[in-house]
C-alpha cells in the first residue's frame, strides 16, 4: 500500500475492480454457467499472452518497487471509461445479450463524483501523483509497459473474430437494432 501502485490502488478500487462485472458479462454470453472464475474456457492466444504480461508486471513490481502495472491500468481502465462504454449497444445486439456488457459500467458515485469526467480526471490525478512519486527510470518503465499494454489490446481485439464472424456479428448488430426499434 506504500508504494505508488497500492496508492493507486487503494484509491480507486471501488470503481475499477471488474471481476464481478466480467463473470456476470459471461454468464449473460452463456460462456460460463457459474460466477466460479475457474470455469472459464482457455484464453486465446493474444489473451493468454496479454494475461501473462499483467502478471510479468505485477511479479516485476512487487520484486522491484516498480511502476508497469499503472501503465495496464492507464490503458485498460481510461480506455474503458472514456470509449468502451461506446461498446456496450453493439455488443449487446450482436450476441444477443439481455443488456449491454456490465463491465463497460463504472459506479463513480460510490467514490463521490458527479460525472465520468470528474472521476476520469481522479485517475489521472492519481497516476500523477504516482509519477510525482518514482524516479524517472520508473517512468520511462511506466510508459513502456503502456505502450506494450495498448499493442497487446489490439492483438485481443484483431485475433478474433476473423472476417467471416465480423460478417455474422455485423449482421447480428443490425438485426438486433431494427428488433429493438
Amino acid at each position: 500500500k506504500d508504494s505508488p501502485n497500492g496508492k493507486f490502488w487503494e484509491q480507486h478500487q471501488d470503481v475499477l475492480r471488474r471481476t464481478q462485472a466480467l463473470v456476470k458479462d459471461l454468464q449473460d454470453a452463456k460462456i460460463i454457467a457459474t460466477s466460479d472464475v475457474a470455469a472459464i474456457p482457455p484464453y486465446s492466444d493474444a489473451t493468454r499472452r496479454y494475461v501473462q504480461s499483467i502478471e510479468n508486471a505485477g511479479r516485476s513490481d512487487r520484486e522491484t518497487g516498480g511502476v508497469r502495472l499503472l501503465g495496464h491500468a492507464y490503458c485498460r481502465y481510461l480506455a474503458d471509461l472514456m470509449g468502451g462504454q461506446m461498446l456496450g449497444a453493439p455488443t449487446r445486439m450482436a450476441l444477443a445479450l439481455p443488456q449491454a456488457p456490465t463491465h463497460y459500467n463504472f459506479d463513480w458515485e460510490k467514490a463521490g463524483f458527479e460525472t465520468r469526467r470528474d472521476y476520469v480526471e481522479s485517475i489521472y490525478e492519481g497516476l500523477n501523483q504516482a509519477g510525482d512519486a518514482i524516479t524517472e527510470a520508473q517512468k520511462e518503465e511506466g510508459l513502456v509497459e503502456a505502450r506494450l499494454a495498448f499493442a497487446m489490446n489490439i492483438d485481443v481485439y484483431s485475433e478474433e473474430p476473423l472476417w467471416a464472424e465480423s460478417v455474422v456479428g455485423i449482421a447480428n448488430v443490425v438485426s438486433g437494432f431494427v428488433q429493438r426499434r
